[in-house]
């Protein structure tokens, strides 16, 4: 708990320091504390910078200052090991697939062809490669109207896929835009769309709006993507395209989505007169808001036309 109180207290006091030093898109700001002004000022008022006294609860430990330099060193030697265990991890497969073919006899141009393009079939590069075309193709996402029903006319396309950058994983020999483990979280729907539009905070997985079924393991988690999938795109076919941002910080995001939340259909009430915020609810559970409004809607047209 002391620990917890010092680091509470360093954020407070360094607040303003940390808003002009690091990116506007710094996980850090994806904490809620950083979202609360009215809170960081009532903290700053009980936050003092002076130096220890016998009394206090709290004293320095005197941690040496380039603790952070080695953490940042180690960090970039993990991120290195673990790009050369995926390249190792795909080029033994495609060279044990070629010198299967070479030992039974002699290949011609033809053949070794043909090996090699059965090779990359293996391992799934065309799916991945037709995957990213049909992106640029159509970069308003695909079968965005077989989601659930809507109420107004095809919703107008969005470029999100031109500069925005993916990163690609090796999964069981295969390309994969996310480890075999992955699955979409259950999350705010606040944090849902900063994932789609950011990536999650650690970097490891890219925007999730380009996440497609082949890069998850399981039916049950590419159920779950199209469940998500489909929420996420009620809220980007709001957003008018001279206001949506390719490559959004998380303050962006947040923006975009507070611009068109009212015009979600959720209720901010709930059956026993309860305030709550549309932002804060799970974002399978506002999807299931809408697609159960959006069935009372049709049932009241339809009795109202018999």
């Amino acid at each position: 708990m002391q620990v917890g109180s010092f680091l509470l207290a360093s954020l407070v006091y360094h607040q303003q320091y940390l808003r002009e030093s690091l990116n506007a898109d710094h996980p850090i700001y994806r904490n809620a504390f950083f979202g609360n002004n009215e809170l960081l000022s009532q903290l700053q008022h009980r936050v003092a910078c002076r130096s220890a006294r016998p009394s206090d609860r709290i004293r320095p430990t005197g941690v040496p200052p380039h603790i952070h330099l080695l953490a940042a060193i180690e960090s970039q030697a993990q991120k290195m090991q673990e790009l050369s265990v995926a390249v190792g991890a795909l080029a033994p497969t495609v060279v044990e697939m070629m010198k299967a073919e070479l030992s039974f006899n002699y290949l011609s141009p033809t053949e070794l062809k043909a090996s090699i393009t059965r090779a990359f079939n293996d391992c799934g590069v065309p799916q991945l490669m037709e995957s990213v075309r049909r992106q640029l193709s159509h970069p308003g996402h695909a079968n965005a109207e077989n989601c659930m029903p809507r109420d107004h006319g095809p919703a107008e396309e969005h470029v999100d896929s031109r500069s925005a950058s993916q990163t690609l994983l090796v999964t069981q020999s295969r390309l994969t835009r996310a480890p075999s483990d992955f699955d979409i979280p259950s999350m705010s729907l606040l944090c849902a769309w900063e994932h789609w539009c950011c990536g999650d905070p650690s970097g490891r997985i890219g925007p999730y709006r380009f996440l497609q079924w082949q890069d998850l393991s399981t039916t049950r988690k590419r159920k779950t993507l199209s469940n998500y999938r489909c929420m996420m795109l009620e809220i980007q076919n709001k957003i008018p395209v001279n206001a949506w941002i390719q490559t959004p910080t998380v303050s962006q995001a947040r923006t975009m989505l507070q611009s068109v939340v009212s015009e979600l259909s959720i209720q901010d009430v709930t059956p026993k007169n309860r305030q709550r915020r549309t932002d804060q609810l799970k974002w399978s559970t506002a999807l299931n808001e809408i697609r159960k409004n959006r069935r009372v809607l049709r049932q009241t047209h339809s009795l109202t036309a018999t």
